[in-house]
């Protein structure tokens, strides 16, 4: 079943307030990481090229497509393939406009979708630099990460929409949690990083 992405309410993000730009962050890495890239606010020059090609191609799909993931989210996964810049990328669920921006941030990579399970033959002697996981059914989501998480690199970046949106998503981010070393809640997606050569830290990130 194909469903909107959850906005945050004022209570949550009250709550999260102090977490913006970096605060209580010392780890270096994990600072610049949520300040120049989760909340970066410089306007990239491919955002406004990008928007006209997706309303251009608006009228040719389903509501879906363009509001499956909000702007904010859209602009998120363009900044997180910019700074990995990985060679091989897989993304899960429906077809949506994020993967307009996915591509834009690194045009010379290996982009592979996984619909459903039979499809994660495709990815089964690659490695995997990036993995977005886009909200569909938890157990799916669940097998994809799992099929993946062997084929991951400690400089691989996992992320994942809709962490927040039930019950049962919150348990899979949780269990993703446990795999991940760096791991980055922005309420919206979660974020993760596998490079043991950092202390294990969960970072709640107002985004």
């Amino acid at each position: 079943m194909k469903r909107r992405h959850v906005k945050i309410t004022p209570l949550v993000w009250l709550r999260r307030f102090r977490k913006r730009r970096g605060y209580g962050v010392h780890s270096p890495y994990a600072f610049d990481y949520i300040t120049r890239v989760c909340n970066e606010t410089t306007p990239y020059y491919k955002y406004k090229e990008l928007k006209a090609e997706e309303k251009s191609l608006r009228p040719k799909m389903d509501k879906y497509w363009s509001t499956a993931e909000s702007s904010k989210v859209k602009r998120l996964l363009f900044r997180l393939v910019n700074r990995a810049q990985p060679l091989t990328l897989v993304e899960t669920g429906p077809d949506t406009a994020a993967t307009l921006y996915l591509k834009a941030a690194k045009e010379q990579m290996d982009m592979h979708h996984i619909y459903q399970a039979e499809d994660l033959e495709e990815i089964a002697e690659l490695q995997v630099d990036f993995l977005y996981l886009r909200w569909q059914e938890e157990p799916l989501m669940e097998q994809v990460f799992q099929y993946c998480l062997e084929r991951l690199t400690p400089h691989s970046v996992v992320a994942v929409q809709g962490i927040h949106r039930d019950d049962a998503t919150k348990a899979l981010w949780e269990r993703m949690k446990d795999e991940g070393v760096l791991t980055f809640d922005l309420y919206d997606v979660g974020i993760l990083h596998f490079d043991k050569t950092y202390f294990k830290q969960n970072y709640i990130v107002n985004f």
